[in-house]
Formats: structure tokens, C-alpha cells, sequence
């Protein structure tokens, strides 16, 4: 975010704005205001010379009460008019104060009323923000929750803003629901690493509802303080946001059933109270910034945990904190604590029988045992001697019990095969270790995928290939708790045959398809699909996957798209071939619950919650 929050549009520079019933709240500023640190803090008294507005300031209610004693000529309106921002809000300070006022007419002085507390920042929606003063990054991946510890002492990770499909339930009013769903996640992630696990949410005024928690991580060596701010619009119906472009353009963009998230993570032992103050108030200004920002994107893939939980993507500040900030490493059934093994495979001081865990496996092909043996190693933390005994000694079911995810691709430039393991809870996108880090093998020395089936834990599994001539697949049919399956294949050397995708039909737990092959175009722009795939006509075996809700298919071949209709879960769809391909476009009333639909580049539905006829390109 260089240079301010800002997002080029169209050859101009888009600012939110605001909207009520069609009238503009306040003017527009007549120049950009460029915030500093103190700005952001959350303060009790309005801000001097900035009207209550999402253009000036940020008005957060809180829900908490606090006592106001009626003056001589006080009015209802006018006390509304100095509290609330607004003299239109009488009628809901009279209602908090049913008990107390007969009629809006006969408020008697000293009279002590409820009124909702308020904090405000000192910035609005439509100010520009500098990194430098909001040490604040979209990231994701493995560099969120990292930073330099020459720098700042905590560090703030938004997400893009996106349409509420899953139909979660709305956390500020399903709000002791939403805090009890918090405590067991982070139970049953992070044990007894959380302390101190506090709540609170805010009505910011016309712009959305928030609900924020806040705990303490025990991350080994340092301790944090961990910020979670969730953002859901609901049905909110007469509000509307607007772009305005550089050239003056009014599009309007509905917020209904947005939301987003914003995570700040606070080192304690380098954060005073006042940085801790600061992040908070950043923290929640920025989760209600960006909730319109027009920067939309399609939701390609399920949250974290969407199997578990009524609120999947509460895993994401533990399951961040587990994998970024704790130093030991994951506790594992086939391994003693500090990695003690013995030749057998067995732990030390174990007797008997080997159990179901402890079966031995039997690879097939030694080179991607050779990869996966590097991979545990490192992920234990193996000292050298301990890495000798674990070298020399069989490995187990047991070994593998905590992989959900699995990634083999070809790296291009050194013309390796690289295996990466990212499961024992880590987040969606997000690999165990760095490449330069990783060992790999040739392509010609991956020969078979029959190994894959020992990983039965497996949830994720992405394989891209270049240069293989694998085209055998049938492996994966076995691997049924799989929910996310993308398979890259670059370019071929033996064509892909609709036989070859069987296995498909057996992974009746999947959610999300990716089944593509990409090629570069020498002195082009970008990627184009190869033809790998082009002798894909028929793929209704996808008729038993009744639970896919993303695909994206780079087989412009197929004939008939009739399947479609029985995926009643389907959401995203992305189909794309060569120009030269049949190239069918399916019926786009089978997929009636669809959000984003895209037939070879053109994008024919995007439910981004606003305008229907508004496409991405003109944002």
C-alpha cells in the first residue's frame, strides 16, 4: 500500500465514499487529508472540525452504556444530534430510555439517561493512509505474521473483501454463538497457548457491523498479542457505497453480505501501552475501510475449517499463530518428543505388538520416499544424530497421520521435481518451508503417484508437471477425504484421455477442482492453456462429486456440460481452451446458486453484492 490506501481504476484513482438514500452525507472534502499516528487512536470526544461521517471521522458504537443527566433545554433530538452524530437518532435514545421519558415532549431535567457509548478516530473512508504511519500490508501466505524485528514492533495483514456465499451466520447478532465458537477454536489449536481471550464489538456508524477479539499467544521465546477483527455487512438495506473514479464517475456498489477480516500482531515485549492503543484503533479503522473498497474478487476456495465450523475463518488467527509464531515443533504420534526413534520404528520403551499406526510402508518409488523422509526431518527438527536414526529405521502410518496438505511440482528453472509437505494445521496456501530450502529429484525419476495413497490424511493435494510423462492417476481415486485436488499439467508429452480421469468419480468428498495446463507464451503477455488436455470430451464422471463447489477446467473440448446441474454446492466455475477448440458454454441456469461465472475470458456472472451490470474491468 504505497503512497496511501488507494487503488487504481480505470486511469483514475477510486476514494470510497458514502451514500444515504441517495443523498450525500456530508460534503467531500476539498483536498486529501494525510493521516498521522495519533489519528487512529480510539478517542471518547468527537473530533474538532471533522463532522461525524464516513468522509471525516469514524464514529464506533460500542454497545456499552454510559449515563448522560438531562441540562436545562436539553431536547431529545438535540442530545441525539450531540451524541450520536445525528438528531434523527432520537427515536432510539428514546427507546434505550423506555423507562425513564414518558414522551419525547416531557424530558424533565436531571433526569439520568443511558446513552450508547461512543469512541471515534480522527479519519474517515475517504482520507489516504500511509504505510510508513499504518505498518499495515495485504498479505498472505507464508510472509503473513513475519516481519523484520529491526522494524515495527506490530504489523497488521488485511484480506480483500468478498460476498458472504457460505451463508455464515451474522456474528454481531449471533454474538454469544460467535464467542463461544472463538473459545473452542482456540482450545483445540492452540491448547494452552492463549491467555486473557476478550470480546467486543462496534456498530461503526453507516458503514457495518464488527466483531473483534483480542489474546495473549505463547509463542515459546515471545509472547503476542494477536488482534482479530471480523467484518459482515448483513442485510443491510438502504445504505449504498459508491466509487468515484477520476473522472467523476458515480457507480453504485451494494455492501449487502460482505465481509472481510483484519489481523494485527503485537510483540509484547517490544509494544508500550500507547502502541498497543494505536494498533487497536488502526486495527479496527482498516477492517471497516476496506469492506467496500470496489476491489473484488471472486472466492476461489473454501475458508479454513469450513468443514468444522458454523465461523470457518475464526481458525485463521490460531492456526496463523500455531504455524508463524511458535517455536517448537508439532507434537506427532510416530515420533518421541526431540525426535527419539528407534531402528524399529518404534518409540523408546515401547514393547509388544506394532499397533495399526505403526504399519510399515512400502514405497514404490524410492525417490519420493527420499523427498519425504527430508521433509519430516526438517519439520521435527531433527538434530544430525536423530536424523541418522530416523534414516536408518523404517517408516510408519504413523509418520504420516498429519499431513493435509501435499504439493509436487516441477521447478522450471533447475529442472527438479520438488515435494513440499504443509499439513499438521497450517493455513490454506501456505508451504512448510521455502523452495531454496526443499530438495528435488528429476523429472524422469517420478515414474509413479502410486505412493500418494500412504498419505490417507491427506485434504489438499496440488501436482504440477512440465516435464513427466505421467499420465497415470489412478492412485489419487484412493485418497476419498480428499477436498481440494488441482492438477497442473503443463505440457504432456502423452496426451491426457478421458480414461484417465476416472478417478475422479471416486473423490466424492471434494470440494474444489483445479484441472489446467499452462504455457508460457515466449515474448507474450502471460499464460495461455496448452493442449495437454484437449482430449478431454466427456468428463460427467463429475456427476458424483455432489459436493464441488469450485472448478476451474482448462478442457475446451468437452462436449456436453449437462453435469453441471447435478453439483447443486457449485459456486465458482472458470472454463478456458485454446482458440481452435469447441469451447461449449454451458447453460448457466443449471448453476443457479453460482457467484462467479467465467466461460474463456468473459465473465458472464459476477455476485460481487453490487450492480449486476457493473463488470470487473470497469472498476
Amino acid at each position: 500500500m504505497k503512497d496511501g490506501w488507494k487503488k487504481k481504476v480505470a486511469g483514475g484513482v477510486v476514494f470510497l465514499t458514502a451514500v444515504l438514500s441517495g443523498l450525500l452525507l456530508d460534503p467531500m472534502p476539498a483536498e486529501a487529508y494525510f493521516g498521522v499516528a495519533d489519528d487512529y487512536l480510539l478517542r471518547t470526544e468527537k473530533p474538532v472540525g471533522r463532522g461525524v461521517s464516513p468522509y471525516h471521522c469514524l464514529e464506533f458504537e460500542s454497545g456499552d452504556m454510559e449515563s448522560y443527566t438531562v441540562q436545562a433545554g436539553d431536547t431529545l433530538w438535540g442530545i441525539a444530534k450531540e451524541h450520536y452524530g445525528s438528531g434523527a437518532r432520537y427515536q432510539k435514545l428514546w427507546e434505550d430510555n423506555a423507562d425513564r421519558i414518558d414522551t419525547a415532549e416531557t424530558l424533565q431535567i436531571g433526569t439520568r439517561l443511558e446513552l450508547e457509548k461512543r469512541f471515534y478516530v480522527n479519519v474517515g473512508m475517504q482520507d489516504s493512509i500511509r504505510e510508513d504511519v499504518m505498518h499495515a500490508r495485504n498479505v498472505s501466505g507464508p510472509e503473513a505474521w513475519k516481519w523484520d524485528p529491526d522494524s515495527y514492533a506490530y504489523q497488521i495483514f488485511l484480506s480483500m473483501s468478498y460476498r458472504s456465499d457460505l451463508q455464515e451466520k451474522d456474528p454481531f447478532r449471533n454474538w454469544e454463538a460467535f464467542q463461544r465458537e472463538v473459545t473452542d477454536c482456540s482450545r483445540q489449536i492452540c491448547g494452552n497457548r492463549v491467555s486473557d481471550l476478550t470480546f467486543e464489538r462496534y456498530h461503526v456508524t453507516d458503514v457495518c457491523d464488527l466483531c473483534t477479539y483480542q489474546f495473549v499467544f505463547d509463542g515459546g521465546s515471545s509472547k503476542y498479542l494477536i488482534m482479530a477483527v471480523f467484518v459482515y455487512t448483513g442485510e443491510i438495506e438502504n445504505e449504498v457505497y459508491t466509487d468515484q473514479t477520476g473522472w467523476g464517475q458515480i457507480i453504485p456498489i451494494s455492501h449487502q453480505y460482505m465481509k472481510n477480516e483484519v489481523f494485527t500482531v503485537c510483540e509484547l515485549d517490544r509494544c508500550d501501552e500507547e502502541d498497543l492503543e494505536l494498533a487497536k484503533g488502526k486495527t479496527l479503522y482498516l477492517a471497516a475501510r476496506i469492506i467496500d473498497s470496489g476491489g473484488y474478487y471472486p472466492k476461489m476456495a473454501d475458508n479454513v475449517g469450513a468443514d468444522d465450523w458454523n465461523y470457518p475463518e475464526l481458525h485463521n488467527p490460531f492456526t496463523q499463530a500455531m504455524r508463524s509464531l511458535c517455536d517448537e515443533p508439532p507434537v506427532h504420534p510416530g515420533i518421541a518428543p526431540g525426535g527419539q526413534v528407534s531402528e524399529s520404528g518404534l518409540l523408546q520403551g515401547q514393547t509388544g505388538q506394532v499397533n495399526s499406526g505403526n504399519q510399515q510402508i512400502f514405497w514404490k518409488e524410492p525417490a519420493i520416499e527420499k523427498l519425504v523422509r527430508e521433509q519430516l526431518a526438517k519439520l521435527w527438527k531433527l538434530s544430525d544424530e536423530e536424523r541418522a536414526a530416523f534414516e536408518k529405521r523404517p517408516m510408519t502410518e504413523a509418520d504420516l497421520a498429519g499431513v493435509k496438505s501435499l504439493a509436487i511440482y516441477e521447478n522450471q528453472e533447475e529442472e527438479v521435481v520438488v515435494l513440499q509437505l504443509c499439513g499438521y494445521g497450517s493455513m490454506r496456501n501456505t508451504l512448510l518451508f521455502d523452495e531454496e530450502n526443499c530438495s528435488g529429484i528429476s523429472p524422469a525419476e517420478l515414474t509413479t503417484l502410486d505412493d500418494l495413497v500412504h498419505f490417507t490424511g491427506l485434504r489438499r493435494l496440488d501436482i504440477y508437471l512440465k516435464e513427466s510423462d505421467l499420465t497415470d492417476f489412478s492412485a489419487l481415486g484412493g485418497l476419498t477425504g480428499l477436498r481440494e485436488l488441482s492438477l497442473d499439467i503443463e505440457s504432456a508429452k502423452k496426451k491426457i484421455e478421458n480414461a484417465d480421469l476416472n478417478f475422479l468419480g471416486k473423490l466424492k468428498n471434494l470440494r474444489l477442482l483445479y484441472l489446467c495446463g499452462w504455457e508460457h507464451e515466449k515474448g507474450g503477455p502471460g499464460y495461455e492453456p496448452t493442449y495437454s488436455l484437449e482430449s478431454i470430451t466427456d468428463l460427467s464422471v463429475l456427476q458424483n462429486c455432489k459436493q464441488l463447489a469450485y472448478l476451474r477446467l482448462a478442457t475446451g473440448n468437452v462436449e456436453n456440460y449437462d453435469f453441471l446441474g447435478e453439483l447443486p454446492e457449485l459456486y465458482y466455475i472458470n472454463l478456458m481452451g485454446q482458440d481452435d477448440m469447441l469451447k461449449v458454454q454451458p447453460d448457466t441456469s443449471l448453476m443457479p446458486q453460482a457467484c462467479f461465472i467465467e466461460y474463456y475470458g468473459e465473465q458472464i456472472r459476477f455476485d460481487c453484492g453490487g450492480s449486476p451490470e457493473i463488470k470487473d474491468d470497469e472498476r
